[in-house]
């Protein structure tokens, strides 16, 4: 399902959007990491996915789309991830660490929901744990805009970043600081 899936989904944008992914070198071979982006429509984590580079992947998803039969049967066949938005959902959290030390791929948006402005939102923390935890490399990346029929996106991945390097003890907004700051890097490099 998942490999279906990628290639009907990446062969729509690259129809229908042009997309071109930039900087996929940072992208490292394997699995064990992180992939977060910014957040400006429910595409993102298919136009992400649909990367050639990018190994099979697994996503963190708001609990209520799970009530929706033909999403979640989707879902579960793909390994999505409910969260409960709004609470510190541990049991989301145990199950992304171990994913990640599992060697596989997430895509995590840090902002947590989807950008209303186009504008990129201050992160939650959830990802700067994750990474304390696996010891495990964040790969920042950024989508050009909202996806639209005939309008070319880009997407580009900055370099991987270690964020226990920015981390001191508990406190965990040096390390979300710095992956915001690279994504909007991305997104200047693109839009600038």
């Amino acid at each position: 399902m998942y490999r279906f899936l990628k290639i009907f989904f990446g062969a729509i944008f690259r129809i229908f959007n042009r997309i071109e992914y930039l900087h996929t070198e940072n992208i490292p071979d394997g699995g064990g990491y992180i992939l977060c982006s910014n957040h400006l429509s429910w595409y993102d984590p298919l136009i992400i996915a649909t990367t050639k580079k990018i190994p099979q992947c697994s996503f963190l998803a708001k609990e209520e789309l799970f009530k929706v039969p033909v999403i979640r049967f989707l879902a579960k066949s793909i390994d999505v991830v409910p969260i409960k938005r709004g609470e510190g959902d541990l049991g989301a959290m145990r199950k992304t660490i171990a994913m990640v030390n599992d060697k596989k791929t997430l895509i995590i948006f840090p902002e947590g929901t989807r950008s209303k402005t186009g504008k990129l939102g201050e992160g939650k923390d959830g990802v700067a744990f994750i990474a304390k935890k696996t010891n495990c490399v964040v790969i920042p990346c950024s989508i050009s805009q909202k996806p639209f029929i005939f309008r070319k996106l880009k997407v580009t991945f900055r370099k991987p970043l270690l964020l226990k390097d920015y981390i001191e003890g508990k406190e965990l907004s040096a390390a979300t600081g710095k992956l915001m700051s690279e994504i909007s890097a991305g997104l200047d490099e693109m839009n600038g």
